[in-house]
């Protein structure tokens, strides 16, 4: 590329994105052999979850939910997210057990989560929040306690 050109092409791209940046919309292109090389770029565009009003990107996380399980359930039976986990008592004294969270499509496999329950009163609910944890198979609830106590698992 000869000088000349190589002057003329960065003075008109800082013209466009000096303009852009003063706050006119502009558009910049690069318009190569095909489209798999073309770039884009507009200051006009919303970016998906952008709140221009409040000045920030807006993230919420969607989950689905699997409540009052008192018994072995499968949750999900393909590769998913387990968020939070609420566990709850139903009745005076639990009985002592365990429920324990695998990631599989049955009750056996890995363990994502273990409660051993003591033989209690349990007054309030047991919560364990953002757990983050990934399933590579899907997600299972086994239960070795009486349906003395309920969980709730939000996933995705």
């Amino acid at each position: 590329m000869s000088e000349s050109r190589k002057y003329l092409t960065g003075g008109v791209l800082g013209l466009l994105l000096g303009m852009a940046f003063l706050g006119t919309a502009a558009t910049v292109s690069y318009f190569g052999a095909g489209s798999a090389d073309q770039l884009g770029v507009s200051l006009a565009t919303l970016i998906s979850g952008e709140d221009q009003t409040n000045n920030v990107l807006r993230i919420e996380g969607q989950y689905s939910y699997k409540g009052y399980l008192t018994s072995d359930t499968q949750i999900k039976a393909s590769a998913g997210l387990v968020n939070t986990i609420t566990c709850q008592g139903t009745d005076a004294t639990a009985t002592a057990g365990t429920i324990i969270l695998y990631d599989n499509t049955a009750e056996s496999g890995t363990k994502i989560w273990q409660w051993d329950v003591q033989a209690v009163a349990i007054t309030s609910p047991v919560t364990i929040p953002n757990l983050g944890a990934i399933a590579t198979t899907g997600l299972y609830l086994g239960f070795t306690t009486t349906a003395d106590v309920a969980c709730t698992i939000s996933y995705r």
